[in-house]
This record gives C-alpha cells, sequence and structure tokens, in this order.
C-alpha cells in the first residue's frame, strides 16, 4: 500500500492537457479576466509536492524492507532516519493502523475522482485558469454533486496524504515527530504547502464561477441552482 502512495499522487497531481497559450489564459469573457492569479504557484508547487510525498514514502519503504531484509540497512541512513534510540525500536514495529488505512483509502478516492474529471473534461481541464475554443460547461457525472469535485478531490488527497505520513505508525508519528529536527522540517513544510494550496483553491473556486457565469449565463445560472454548493454538499 505504501508503494502506491507516490503514484497517486502522480496521477492526481499531473495536468491531463498542455498548458494554454497566452490568449486562452487572458482571455476578457463580459469583462471578466480569466488570467490565473497565482500561476507561478501552480507551476512551482505540484513538482515540490511530488518530491516531498515521494521522499517520505520513499523513507517508508526503505525502513520496511530493512526489517524483511536487514542485509539491506545502512548504518548511515539509519542514523540519518532513525535519530534516537525509541526511533530504532519503533522503525521495527509494522502494523496497519486505522489512520493510515483511513488515510489511505482518502487518498485512493481523491486521486480517483481528480482522473475522473480530467476523463469528462478532456482539453477543457486545465491547472491554469482558461477558456479554451469551443469550451462547454460540463454538468454531470461528480459535477452534478458539487461544482468544483477536482477541488474538493485535490483537498482529499492532501488530507489522504497527511494522515498515512503522520498519523499512528507513521515513519514521522513514531521515529521523528517533533522531537527531532527533521521531523520539525517535514511538518512545517507539509502545513506551508497544504495552507498555500488551501488559499489557492478557494481563490480559484471564487474566480472560476464568476468566469464561467460570465461564459455561460443562463446555463450556468441553471447549474448552480441545481447544484448549489461548490466543495462539499451542504457545507460550502
Amino acid at each position: 500500500m505504501q508503494a502506491s502512495i507516490p503514484f497517486y499522487n502522480y496521477f492526481a497531481w499531473t495536468s491531463p492537457t498542455s498548458t494554454p497559450d497566452v490568449c486562452e489564459r487572458g482571455n476578457y469573457t463580459a469583462g471578466v479576466k480569466t488570467r490565473e492569479c497565482l500561476p507561478n504557484f501552480i507551476s512551482w508547487f505540484v513538482p515540490v509536492w511530488k518530491s516531498t510525498v515521494f521522499s517520505l514514502s520513499l523513507i517508508e519503504i526503505y525502513l520496511l524492507l530493512c526489517q524483511l531484509y536487514p542485509s539491506m540497512s545502512n548504518e548511515l541512513i539509519s542514523s540519518y532516519l532513525l535519530p534516537t534510540p525509541r526511533a530504532h525500536r519503533a522503525a521495527h514495529v509494522t502494523e496497519l493502523t486505522p489512520t493510515f488505512v483511513a488515510g489511505y483509502l482518502l487518498l485512493a478516492a481523491g486521486a480517483t475522482t481528480r482522473v475522473w474529471c480530467y476523463r469528462l473534461l478532456g482539453r477543457h481541464f486545465t491547472f491554469e485558469l482558461a477558456l479554451r475554443k469551443d469550451h462547454k460547461l460540463y454538468t454531470k457525472g461528480p459535477y452534478a454533486v458539487v461544482r468544483h469535485p477536482s477541488y474538493t478531490a485535490a483537498l482529499a488527497c492532501v488530507v489522504g496524504s497527511a494522515m498515512c505520513t503522520f498519523g499512528a505508525g507513521s515513519w514521522w508519528a513514531e521515529c521523528c515527530s517533533l522531537d527531532t529536527t527533521l521531523g520539525r522540517f517535514v511538518l512545517i513544510r507539509w502545513i506551508i504547502f497544504a495552507g498555500l494550496l488551501l488559499v489557492t483553491i478557494f481563490t480559484r473556486v471564487r474566480k472560476e464561477d464568476m468566469v464561467l457565469k460570465a461564459a455561460f449565463k443562463a446555463e450556468w445560472i441553471e447549474w448552480k441552482h441545481q447544484t448549489p454548493y461548490a466543495l462539499w454538499p451542504y457545507l460550502y
């Protein structure tokens, strides 16, 4: 299960289409400029996020393999990843915890929903806010539940990954936590990226609704009437 976490994150955070050209990202639709307000954030956030998740998963996989095959253990690497005697003892305890299983299922559901949205929208799904030529308003499937299901799924991926990374039984919780410099660095870095993503999503939702309303007018208004929630049914 641990080995599949980077792949779920890879599919969830890899754009299914090419970057829209300048005209598509800078259109004016009934006075609303569609150019993304944080384009640079998207370009550097995704690769850093992928590398962070991959690195943490690699650590978990390495420690698990060292338990199964002690000859693979390297003293220098182990001294860095397991800085205390308690960490060495904890690294030899392997079990699936409820937190990890719940986080894994949430991550898998989020990544699957993201890919579903990619498939439904096809070339119209872009990481940058843009209106493609002959753009259409899609209102079926997950878009009949909330107006921005791909963002809901992105948040699910982040929360699920966090549960797997920081929950009981994880390398961070059992071997590092806040007792080590490495553990504090990992947590702070995660909080910064998750916070930036949260701000970006809520900013993007409002602006995307404005753009779609200006572009599709009555069709969008009818869709909002039928699908009143942007991210979570009965909440937002």
